[in-house]
């Protein structure tokens, strides 16, 4: 193995690694608060709470890692001082920018809690909009902690933000046990805020440090000014594009109780899902298609692209067939204790099966939309992202008044599939049209594999039925799903294992 091919592959396992403790505590923050407070008005003022919160942040994750880490690598090449300069204004306005919303987001925020959530009653609004108010200012931090990550990653350094992540989910969950009997939902809102607080002073020395910090808003620096151009178009589509979880809450105020902690519930598990599936290989493939999209190497683009795409096909194959035969079995697992009923458990099923279409571009559909980000094309990602939000709200309309909250989901689904329908033809103009043989060898593959994991397990869990629990027959069955899974691959030679665990992405 070659030298970087040794480092990309330590990068993709630590990188996993700390995505899944990540994942694992913030399951268990979840878990908690499914228990104690069920799935009923309380939680859905909670989800409510958090829903502008979470679209600043997501609009952060995408818009900073896919502009500012190549333009920030590119300043590196013109001299350090350069780069640090750049690092500096962008955390000063970014900080300025968020503290601002945050003070208008608490003084208004009994005000916003009514706007998108128009179906609520009057005690679940004043719940909603207190919890709202901590929310909001735990965005400050927590979006500066995303643009000091960047830096990180920019760098080759992984491991540092990730752990920071996880430390954060620690604290916000160590908070939820110790004080939910006083505090109610209050104390995730206050471990939520102490948590973006510990955070941003464990990445703060990337940055606040002798010789690299300098107090400037220059605006008018060339790199800043290069920055901005490409963040205003993916900013304006994200707006659009990342909405999409106000008209869900919107939407789904005026369903039945409950439909807003449903949705949320549902969409916790895919999140937690996607971090586990996407993370360990967003940041190496990023940095990949960045190096061969800044020399305008297409032959070798599209080869980084191709494997992307057959890596997160081998990956989400698996977890898309125990979806659909086992979607209940995960919920009841994740969530079916104390207050949390095996009505509810059902409810999640169905969304989390209605969220499929979702879960699946939003994983194989990474390495493309970060082919479009090396590329630099954010007009078109935003473009195509606005198109895709009125589609989602004609959908969710439509579909909500036939199927519930279901049908918020499947909206989600369908607007997802078409939107990335889009992504490949634009990423085939540019770059040439990528091969589709060894893809659809692999799926096949991938298909066969699953297939044959799943059905061999059937006659286990007959076998333990009888002798242990729903919930260990279920955890038992699945970790030999996919060990059967993971040999069949081997049995049939899958080619992508090989730089999956060994070379992933490797350069040249």
């Amino acid at each position: 193995m070659s030298e970087h091919g040794g480092k990309a592959f330590s990068s993709f396992v630590a990188i996993t690694f700390f995505a899944a403790i990540n994942a694992f505590i913030s399951y268990l923050t979840l878990t908690v608060l499914a228990y104690f407070f069920g799935a009923g008005s309380e939680i859905d003022a909670f989800f409510a709470a958090m829903t502008l919160p979470q679209v600043i942040l997501a609009i952060l994750q995408v818009i900073i890692p896919a502009t500012f880490i190549p333009v920030f690598m590119k300043s590196r090449t013109e001299g350090e001082g350069n780069s640090w300069r750049l690092a500096s204004i962008a955390v000063n306005a970014a900080f300025i920018l968020l503290a601002g919303i945050a003070v208008i987001g608490t003084v208004f925020s009994k005000r916003i809690i009514a706007l998108i959530n128009p179906g609520f009653s009057a005690p679940t609004a004043v719940l909603s909009s207190s919890l709202f108010s901590y929310f909001i200012l735990s965005s400050v931090f927590t979006g500066v902690a995303v643009m000091l990550s960047s830096i990180c990653y920019a760098r080759k350094q992984f491991v540092r933000p990730l752990l920071a992540q996880a430390v954060s989910s620690a604290a916000i969950l160590s908070c939820v046990m110790l004080f939910h009997g006083r505090l109610g939902l209050r104390s995730i809102a206050v471990g939520t805020l102490a948590g973006s607080l510990i955070q941003f002073f464990w990445l703060q020395s990337v940055l606040f440090r002798r010789g690299r910090y300098v107090p400037s808003l220059d605006l008018r620096q060339k790199e800043v000014v290069s920055l901005l151009a490409l963040m205003l178009p993916l900013l304006l589509g994200s707006l659009f594009y990342k909405t999409n979880v106000v008209v869900e809450r919107f939407i789904s105020s005026r369903l039945a109780p409950g439909s807003i902690a449903y949705l949320g519930y549902a969409g916790k598990i895919n999140s937690a899902l996607l971090i586990l599936l996407t993370q360990g290989i967003s940041l190496p493939l990023f940095q990949r298609l960045s190096e061969r999209s800044a020399v305008m190497d297409l032959p070798g683009l599209r080869d980084a692209l191709s494997r992307g795409l057959r890596a997160m096909i081998l990956l989400v194959t698996p977890v898309a067939l125990l979806i659909v035969l086992a979607g209940n079995d995960l919920v009841r697992l994740a969530f079916q204790r104390g207050s949390f009923t095996p009505q509810a458990t059902r409810a999640v099923g169905m969304i989390l099966l209605a969220y499929l279409g979702y879960l699946l571009v939003s994983t194989v559909g990474l390495p493309v939309l970060n082919t479009l980000y090396s590329l630099q094309l954010t007009t078109t990602i935003a473009l195509v992202g606005a198109g895709g939000f009125i589609l989602y709200v004609l959908l969710a309309l439509v579909l909500s008044r036939v199927m519930g909250c279901t049908g918020v989901a499947l909206a989600a689904s369908l607007q997802s599939l078409i939107s990335i329908s889009c992504f490949l033809w634009i990423v085939a103009k540019r770059i040439g049209r990528i091969p589709t043989s060894p893809i659809l060898r692999c799926l096949q593959k991938a298909i066969l594999a699953s297939g044959a994991s799943f059905a061999l397990i059937i006659p286990l869990k007959h076998f333990l039925r009888g002798l242990a629990g729903p919930n260990l027959v279920f955890m038992l069955g699945t970790a030999v799903a996919f060990c059967v899974y993971g040999g069949a691959l081997m049995v049939l030679r899958t080619e992508e294992l090989a730089f999956i665990s060994k070379r992933f992405l490797r350069k040249g």
